[in-house]
């Protein structure tokens, strides 16, 4: 079954930069102190109402497996094109790639499919994909 086969919602291409915070899922407190709480930066690939594709270099060794595995959540906060109120939705990592782009190595692409994010920012996710800024 092809990717586009698997996908039920549109999804619009993104070029943004956002924010992300770990979160211990299931409170197994397998991240300690600070680092946890470390204010990492990626760019999104593209959009839907339901996830996003996200692009980072700041995921290494335990941090991938963590996620791969559903023990951490991702909290993301980013800017939709022309608005200035930022997007907060917290995601559980669907998949995990090392980017092929040799222009862009060391980076991972995640799919992140959200569990939490506010009717009002689905909303404005919704308008967006319907009708992308040129």
């Amino acid at each position: 079954m092809s990717g586009s086969e698997k996908r039920k919602n549109l999804r619009a291409p993104l070029k943004t930069t956002m924010h992300m915070m770990m979160v211990d899922t299931n409170q197994t407190n397998i991240i300690q102190g600070q680092d946890m709480l470390k204010l990492r930066t990626g760019q999104i690939k593209n959009l839907s109402a339901t996830g996003a594709c996200i692009l980072t270099s700041d995921l290494k060794g335990q941090w991938l497996e963590y996620l791969k595995n559903n023990f951490l959540q991702i909290v993301l906060r980013f800017n939709l094109p022309g608005d200035t109120q930022p997007i907060s939705a917290a995601g559980q990592v669907s998949w995990v790639e090392k980017n092929a782009d040799t222009q862009a190595q060391g980076l991972y692409m995640l799919g992140l499919k959200f569990v939490k994010i506010e009717p009002t920012d689905l909303e404005k996710i919704n308008r967006f994909i319907e009708a992308p800024p040129e």
